[in-house]
C-alpha cells in the first residue's frame, strides 16, 4: 500500500485524519533523513579505527611471516648438515 493509498483511505474515513497522517509522514521523513546522516557520520568516525585495526593486523602478520621465515633458516642449517653426514 502506497502512502497516496493509505491517506485516500484515511480521507474516506475521516477528513481531519488526513493532516495529522501526513504531518506524520513528513515528520517520519525528516527524521529518517537525519537518522542517514547520523550514520554517514558514525561510518566516518568509525574510519580511522578501522585503519588502525587493519595496519594491526598487517604488522601482526608480518611479525609472525618473518619470524616463520628466521626460524626455518636457523633450523634448515642444522638439518642440511645431518642429512649430508649421514
Amino acid at each position: 500500500m502506497t502512502t497516496e493509498m493509505f491517506l485516500e483511505y484515511v480521507a474516506a474515513a475521516n477528513n481531519t485524519a488526513v493532516t495529522e497522517v501526513s504531518t506524520e509522514a513528513t515528520s517520519a521523513a525528516s527524521v529518517d533523513t537525519t537518522a542517514t546522516a547520523d550514520r554517514w557520520e558514525n561510518f566516518q568516525n568509525t574510519l580511522p579505527i578501522m585503519g588502525k585495526g587493519m595496519l594491526g593486523i598487517f604488522i601482526v602478520t608480518a611479525v609472525i611471516v618473518l619470524t616463520v621465515t628466521i626460524l626455518n633458516k636457523v633450523t634448515n642449517r642444522k638439518k642440511k648438515d645431518d642429512n649430508q653426514e649421514g
